[in-house]
């Protein structure tokens, strides 16, 4: 994942979280293509979590001091997606890092980050910057 200015949400800490989990995505892509071991992939992908963690504690931090009206249906789209990510993640675990999951899970990961900053967080800085 490659980050661009487009992805930006004009606050700055948003902005540095998203480039941080670009760049761990794009670690855990990395050791996925090197073949790294199934405990180099776990611990980057916890890291990844853990970090996906405090960012969103930061956006609806954000999004409450803004106002921004449709806060509960956003909060419900990270608690799905987490869920989505930790039954991926609890299924590569089970399969011994099996490739083809770990492969899904970086899939996944991409496209959901791209399409929810492109779209989902989008909204948010059009409110912020509409008050």
């Amino acid at each position: 994942m490659e980050w661009r200015e487009k992805y930006s949400v004009g606050h700055s800490e948003m902005d540095d979280d998203h480039k941080q989990i670009f760049a761990m995505v794009d670690s855990f892509s990395a050791s996925l293509l090197a073949g790294d071991g199934p405990d180099r992939l776990n611990t980057v992908f916890d890291e990844l979590l853990n970090y996906m963690d405090v960012h969103f504690i930061h956006e609806v931090g954000h999004m409450k001091e803004i106002g921004y009206p449709d806060l509960f249906d956003h909060v419900t789209m990270h608690e799905k997606m987490v869920e989505k990510l930790r039954r991926l993640y609890d299924q590569h675990k089970l399969d011994d890092a099996s490739s083809v999951v770990a492969e899904d899970m970086a899939e996944f990961l991409e496209n959901w980050w791209y399409a929810h900053i492109l779209t989902e967080d989008m909204s948010y800085k059009e409110f912020a910057e509409s008050r």
